[in-house]
């Protein structure tokens, strides 16, 4: 469990320029007594001159990170690097994968906040927007991942040499256990905490910069559905360099917004720093209503001719423009289908209607007429095989 006193803000930017003179103002406000701790995850090694003298930086170190993670697992998982013929690698010999860099910020920046609980303030400086909110997203879905891809393999290992127990000691092969391959409690901890940080908007701020300049409308929309089918959307949105009609289109397209809209260089840095260091009481973007069976969802930027839905058993997709997002359906909902679905001034709402109610057997999805129409298009069934239960 994070303490409440540590405030952790994530921070994203076009253009770095306006991001460090805010971090600075940060630093210049914060009271002498109070801690800031400031990790540098873009890889830009931004060159952030903080006037607190309780402040520190430390820049990510992808290397420095995989080659501590392969020194903690030498000898322990040694069977196994025998078995792949790794034994006598060094860690700048592994393959470098695509992905692994993201995943080893990810495995820092849980072992940042861990390592840094008694500190006041932890600002997390990230790669460029949809980078940045590509990272969020996996670090909210960091232990399920584990648990939906990582334990099944791992079981399935566990199954299959016992099952060739038999050729093990005949051919006298060393067939390692999975147990040296399973996630720690500790780490499983680290990482549930990076996860509900990261899912919970009152557990954090988030400031992103876009730029503006020279781009017009339909280009900011493009961005804002991309923070939509990511599921992560700043806190505190900065807009440079915009023009005045763009900003009240915003404002008049999305109702409500739960996000503060800041327009650069108008706001002053010393209140942007204000803002940011209030404790977080940031609005869902998401939240069910149970009395009218409805979801809603905060969708800026997204068109809703474009927009596909399609039900499955336990999930609600939303496809748009190459991206798509789930939706899980709450438990109590599952064996009922998605009648309608309605967008009004940014907030899709995604209606659910009891199967049963118009003779239709909750889990008779492939036989259900296809498509069934809402103010969005169709949404589409389930068409994966069930049984009854």
């Amino acid at each position: 469990m994070i303490p409440s006193r540590l405030l952790i803000i994530f921070a994203s930017a076009d253009r770095y320029q306006a991001l460090q003179k805010v971090i600075n103002a940060i630093a210049r406000h914060l009271k002498k007594e109070r801690e800031l701790k400031v990790i540098e995850m873009s890889g830009e090694r931004l060159n952030l001159l903080l006037e607190n003298k309780n402040s520190t930086i430390s820049y990510f170190d992808h290397s420095q990170i995989v080659d501590d993670i392969w020194m903690m697992l030498n000898p322990h998982a040694l069977e196994w690097w025998k078995l792949l013929g790794l034994e006598d690698k060094d860690s700048l010999e592994l393959p470098c994968l695509p992905g692994i860099e993201d995943l080893t910020r990810l495995i820092r920046l849980a072992q940042v906040i861990d390592e840094h609980k008694d500190f006041n303030l932890l600002i997390v400086i990230l790669p460029h927007p949809l980078h940045a909110i590509k990272l969020l997203q996996m670090a909210q879905k960091g232990p399920d991942l584990v648990e939906q891809l990582v334990d099944p393999l791992l079981n399935w290992w566990d199954k299959t040499r016992k099952s060739l127990s038999t050729v093990e000691k005949m051919f006298r092969l060393n067939l390692p256990s999975s147990k040296k391959l399973r996630l720690e409690d500790v780490w499983k901890k680290k990482l549930e905490t990076l996860q509900r940080i990261t899912s919970e908007r009152n557990q954090h701020n988030f400031i992103c910069f876009i730029d503006q300049e020279s781009r017009n409308l339909d280009h900011l929309q493009h961005r804002f559905s991309n923070f939509a089918l990511h599921g992560v959307f700043p806190t505190h949105l900065v807009i440079q360099d915009a023009e005045k009609l763009i900003v009240e289109q915003i404002r008049s397209d999305c109702s409500d917004i739960p996000f503060t809209l800041i327009k650069w260089p108008e706001e002053k840095q010393q209140n942007i720093a204000k803002m940011l260091l209030e404790a977080p009481s940031n609005r869902r973007t998401k939240f069910t209503n149970e009395e009218n069976m409805s979801i809603h969802i905060f969708m800026p930027g997204v068109q809703k001719k474009s927009l596909r839905i399609k039900q499955t058993v336990d999930n609600i997709y939303l496809i748009y423009q190459g991206n798509h997002r789930a939706i899980e359906i709450p438990e109590a909902w599952k064996k009922m289908r998605c009648g309608r679905a309605q967008i009004k001034l940014s907030w899709l709402k995604l209606s659910f209607l009891d199967d049963i109610e118009d003779g239709l057997h909750p889990n008779h999805h492939a036989t259900r007429k296809k498509g069934v129409p809402g103010r969005i298009g169709k949404i589409q069934p389930n068409t994966a095989k069930t049984s009854d239960t």
